[in-house]
């Protein structure tokens, strides 16, 4: 889970970079050359993470040993791929033949890799609700919607703060409308990330089999609140400069 929320750090700190300065736009800086490879990079972290979690939340089973060996496989190389990309769209076709027609294709790429990281990691959490939920009689779709037991309750609500995100989406497209005004969708992304951050971080330490003192537990979701405060502040206030 700290890699999850190092990658979303980063994502954080890509925004501030890109965003810093008066000429932030300016294509031919070294900044903007870095700034691609760190945002991939950042998402991946955190994409890859999850999925992790998924696996391992709360506890690594055996018979996942070989799948996890093969996802893991995979998607470090399509995540491989995405960073060629990265190279080819922003260094090789704009720097050399200044082609800028690639972009949408590029960013079509990252989000169905990140989605897929994302949808496999909701589809581990339910498995583990209908492996851990108590009662072995009962039919498998009984105990996703009714699971018994602490770890079978604590996947489902981590699975249940992963759709969070996908409510972003839907403000997106509300701002590519011109329904909702550009500055408005920018903080609704942000709090619903902020949400994303602490419900998980809550719901984790309130279910985890490791000891935690209360202390702990308080700094873990103060140090979320930061993270979704610094993102408010990177999309907020470096576009006004």
């Amino acid at each position: 889970m700290a890699w999850l929320f190092f990658g979303g750090a980063l994502i954080n700190l890509s925004t501030i970079l890109e965003f810093a300065g008066p000429y932030y736009w300016q294509p031919y800086n070294l900044k903007n050359l870095f700034i691609p490879f760190l945002q991939a990079f950042a998402t991946q972290v955190a994409a890859f993470s999850l999925l992790s979690f998924g696996y391992h939340f709360p506890h690594f089973q055996k018979p996942d040993r070989r799948e996890y060996r093969f996802v893991r496989s995979l998607y470090i190389l399509a995540h491989l791929g995405v960073q060629g990309l990265t190279y080819y769209n922003f260094i090789y076709l704009k720097q050399q033949h200044g082609i800028i027609g690639f972009e949408k294709t590029y960013y079509i790429v990252l989000y169905i890799t990140l989605a897929a990281q994302f949808t496999l990691a909701v589809f581990l959490l339910l498995r583990k609700v209908v492996r851990f939920s108590r009662g072995k009689a009962r039919p498998w779709w009984l105990k996703l919607f009714n699971p018994q037991g602490k770890d079978a309750r604590a996947a489902g609500s981590l699975a249940l703060v992963l759709v969070l995100p996908t409510v972003i989406v839907g403000v997106y497209l509300l701002e590519n409308r011109a329904i909702l005004p550009l500055y408005l969708a920018t903080y609704f992304i942000w709090l619903i990330f902020l949400l994303f951050y602490s419900s998980f971080v809550v719901i984790y330490l309130a279910h985890t089999d490791e000891r935690t003192t209360f202390q702990a537990k308080l700094v873990g979701v103060v140090l979320v609140f930061v993270v979704g405060i610094i993102g408010l502040i990177s999309q907020g206030a470096f576009p006004t400069i």
